[in-house]
């Protein structure tokens, strides 16, 4: 919560701040724990524990959230963990869920990009029943059918964007948008960072289309053709593109409005990862051991909705208080004898 990540800096952070950390925590001032100590405790850390205990003690269980809240999914590479001596080009990886209104980090799972994959991550999270019955969100690389069978049988919501690695049921989805009326529509503009943006999701009924057998148990049910139209306010210039995303709600259940606000938040998680990579300096940890890298990235998540949830400031500046006067931090906390 200070902006300490560096093993170094995080052991100075508590020598300088021992006695006032000590009265916080209502715990006799004993001598302050080493440098090697700090390492060898942060190695310790079950960060897969340490997760689900923040969430249930903060009260961000999945259990809890509303039957209309949306989330995405995103991994993301902590590039401190890439051993460019040795020639690897992947490093430690964290997957996690993101709630769109707040944008709490939900408890996620830990990859190495070299030898597993993002895909099998989601589908381990979306094992627990209450994430997959809730609306979600997915970029192409999770439009496989695994992933969406398993949402449509916890009877959750997707919506999932459609790209070339899945180039058949793409071209089977433009056939349908160019033969097919929609049936509603939903528009909007934006002004701001010097241009003007305009939105338009048109949505189609899936119900007389027709996909490979692969698809069958998936649930495909409506299609959604997003364009957006770019201006730039100075030179002009206009930039046009076009999305295609596939959900299993059925076209009388959706209000064309959320839908389309859903699929622009899907990428909050993305300015999620440049808050962790710039304010958190998450891309910055330096650890010959992965155990410590997740351990601190799992801190970084819950320090992250911890100050979100403050809503009183930027993060940046609250961290910048919290360095000064660790006393600051107490208020975010329930409870004082959280550890």
């Amino acid at each position: 919560m200070a902006g300490k990540v560096l093993m170094a800096e995080i052991h100075r952070f508590l020598v300088r701040h021992h006695c006032s950390l000590c009265t916080l925590l209502a715990v006799q001032e004993a001598r302050s724990v080493s440098d090697a100590q700090l390492r060898r405790l942060l190695a310790l850390v079950d960060e897969q524990a340490y997760q689900h205990f923040h969430a249930r003690y903060f009260g961000w269980q999945v259990s809890l959230l509303s039957l209309g809240s949306w989330i995405s999914f995103d991994g993301k590479e902590l590039r401190g963990t890439i051993d460019g001596a040795s020639g690897q080009k992947r490093g430690l990886c964290l997957v996690r869920p993101l709630l769109h209104h707040t944008a709490l980090s939900l408890p996620g799972i830990f990859y190495h990009g070299i030898k597993e994959s993002e895909m099998t991550c989601v589908r381990m999270l979306l094992k627990d029943k209450d994430l997959a019955s809730k609306r979600l969100t997915f970029d192409a690389l999770h439009t496989q059918h695994e992933t969406l069978e398993m949402v449509e049988n916890a009877q959750g919501v997707y919506v999932t964007q459609v790209k070339a690695n899945q180039v058949t049921l793409l071209e089977d989805l433009q056939d349908h948008s160019r033969l097919t009326t929609p049936t509603a529509q939903y528009e909007t503009w934006d002004k701001g960072h010097g241009r003007v943006e305009h939105r338009k999701a048109t949505f189609y009924s899936l119900e007389a289309a027709c996909f490979e057998k692969k698809w069958a148990a998936s649930g495909l049910a409506t299609l959604i053709v997003m364009e957006r139209e770019s201006r730039q306010g100075k030179t002009g210039k206009v930039s046009l593109d076009t999305s295609y995303y596939v959900s299993n709600a059925l076209m009388e259940s959706i209000d064309p409005e959320e839908f389309s606000l859903a699929i622009r938040q899907h990428w909050a998680i993305e300015a999620d990862h440049w808050v962790r990579d710039c304010t958190f300096r998450e891309d910055r940890i330096r650890c010959q051991e992965p155990r410590r890298s997740k351990a601190v990235a799992s801190i970084i998540s819950v320090a992250g909705n911890l100050l979100r949830q403050q809503k009183n400031g930027y993060l940046k500046a609250m961290q910048e208080d919290i360095a000064c006067h660790p006393a600051i931090a107490n208020s975010l906390f329930k409870h004082t004898n959280i550890l």
